[in-house]
């Protein structure tokens, strides 16, 4: 198998990872003495971007080291212990390692703990996407090289998914099931547009657009090693920012309780409570600790879908109307119920075209591409014909 070959049958195995991720599946999780990493801030408007593949490292949790490769996904744990951008990996769901935080979350579910505070500590359905990028929105913007572009997999590499997959009439053609879009000699730019700021942030329009040059190895040379650039914690760095306590690798004869941080205490102080008489410390790694159960209400509260009841988008959005815009739609407790109103209103909407219907309303409708436009300055003038 020659070089070019193994490249797309690495691509290929990386984008069907991607699309398991994306049917069920800050950044303050980078090392803090990173040198030449240039951080690309995504601003409102449109963009257009090359994505620069690289050989994956060591900490890469769906490519082997030594593959190639286009993007780094890890799940988060954000503000833990209470500190507001303390983020870190989730050992569990990235690397299927113990997880103190995950471990604690079990527990509390198994004791009947406030359901708030259950919900506040699960990760992410959808994990953060990092890619090394060439972003051509201006000059200034092109003369930065690489940059580091860290975003979540629900607002890109899902569509980006999408929209390598070749339709049925494309594959009866002649032409491969996948758009390898990161390939750096046949690959496709990446346009989309921003809207909104942070709770209303959406990426909207996602196009791939043919290229008409190839990624100078100049701009190969420049892509980062993104599994090298995180920061993998240790079981007992994350126990100890959680806990405000270092973890007791020995363990005791008497229980004893571990006292807790001020962090952490505020925070369940502030939590909705309804289990105010369960008091948790912070638990053996591997041994939960045996806690009374608390007693649970009397009667069921109203679910939240109950037809008689007003229904409300938690994050500031209009429900029914913005089922997959939002960038909280990917944990949001009441998104079934709002993606269900989504389509009973476009079917009830004489406006909505009949074969838009026919696709998946997840998806924003497919743009016809033209071409890309110029190539970047670095390869001008060794386009392919």
């Amino acid at each position: 198998m020659d070089a070019r070959e193994q490249r797309k049958q690495a691509f290929m195995r990386r984008q069907q990872h991607s699309k398991q991720v994306s049917e069920g599946g800050g950044v303050s999780f980078f090392k803090g003495d990173l040198q030449n990493a240039n951080f690309w801030k995504c601003e409102e408007g449109d963009h257009d971007l090359d994505i620069i593949p690289y050989i994956a490292g060591k900490n890469d949790p769906a490519t082997a080291e030594g593959e190639w490769t286009y993007v780094l996904e890890v799940y988060i744990h954000r503000n833990v212990g209470g500190v507001e951008g303390q983020d870190f990996i989730c050992l569990a769901k990235t690397y299927g390692k113990p997880c103190p935080i995950c471990e604690h979350r079990q527990q509390l579910i198994k004791e009947g703990a406030d359901e708030d505070l259950i919900k506040e500590l699960k990760v992410s359905k959808y994990p953060r996407s990092v890619y090394n990028t060439v972003i051509y929105d201006s000059d200034k913007e092109e003369e930065k090289g690489v940059q580091i572009f860290a975003t979540s997999h629900y607002l890109m590499e899902m569509h980006l998914n999408k929209l390598s997959e070749s339709t049925a009439r494309d594959v009866a053609s002649g032409m491969p099931p996948f758009k390898f879009f990161a390939d750096p000699e046949e690959g496709y730019s990446i346009r989309f547009t921003r809207s909104g700021t942070k709770m209303n942030t959406k990426f909207l329009a996602h196009q791939l657009v043919p290229r008409n040059y190839v990624i100078d190895q100049e701009i190969l040379d420049q892509a980062h090693v993104l599994d090298e650039l995180i920061h993998v914690p240790t079981y007992d760095e994350v126990y100890a920012a959680y806990w405000g306590e270092d973890f007791e690798k020995e363990q005791k004869t008497e229980k004893t309780a571990l006292p807790r941080s001020k962090a952490t205490s505020s925070r369940r102080a502030e939590t909705k409570t309804g289990h105010d008489n369960v008091d948790y410390d912070p638990p053996k790694r591997g041994r939960a600790k045996s806690k009374p159960k608390a007693t649970k209400p009397d009667s069921e509260p109203t679910r939240q879908d109950d037809s008689d009841q007003e229904m409300v988008c938690p994050h500031g959005g209009e429900y029914g109307v913005n089922a997959y815009e939002l960038e909280q739609c990917e944990t949001c407790e009441v998104w079934e119920a709002c993606y269900e109103e989504n389509s009973r209103l476009m079917a009830d909407d004489p406006r909505v075209d009949e074969e838009l219907l026919k696709e998946d309303p997840k998806e924003p409708p497919k743009k016809t591409s033209r071409g890309r436009g110029r190539p970047p300055k670095s390869s001008r003038g060794r386009g392919r014909s």
